[in-house]
């Protein structure tokens, strides 16, 4: 776990020191900023909402001349994927804590709803088309996790 946790640091430091000043190759470089919140049930956690904020901030620094909400929604299908698969890591040694939104994501993601899930929870008014079997997974959600609430808990600047 120390050094799960060192590793985390790390890229904390890495990422989180960055600025949003353009370097030479005229890509923007994002900070990510990680709430209380990912502090809050252990080292796994923190280091799940790390790497959701560390590839969100890749992803659209590399996308930056794309700006669409397409893009937008890809690059956070793609942080909450890279998040997921992370906390789901099977190597032994990596156990995780109680964490009751990311197990209920996990089960969501498991069922292949997570295009449905980002649209419904973050993108549902905007100008985007609606993604297949979004009536399904809103039913699924009643049955399953009629509570349930979006959290975030790593942001980019």
């Amino acid at each position: 776990m120390r050094k799960l946790f060192c590793l985390c640091a790390l890229i904390f430091i890495m990422f989180g020191c960055q600025t949003t000043q353009k370097p030479n190759n005229g890509r923007p470089l994002y900070e990510v900023k990680v709430g209380p919140g990912a502090f809050t049930s252990g080292q796994k956690t923190l280091a799940a909402w790390i790497t959701y904020g560390t590839t969100k901030a890749r992803l659209k620094s590399e996308s930056f001349e794309t700006q669409s909400i397409e893009n937008d929604f890809k690059v956070e299908c793609d942080a909450r994927q890279a998040m997921i698969e992370f906390w789901n890591d099977p190597r032994p040694g990596k156990s995780k804590p109680p964490n009751k939104y990311l197990t209920e994501f996990t089960e969501i993601h498991n069922k292949g709803y997570l295009k449905q899930y980002v649209y419904k929870y973050m993108f549902e008014n905007t100008q985007m088309m609606q993604p297949e079997k979004l009536k399904e997974f809103e039913e699924y959600m009643l049955s399953n996790f009629p509570e349930h609430k979006l959290e975030t808990h790593a942001a980019i600047e």
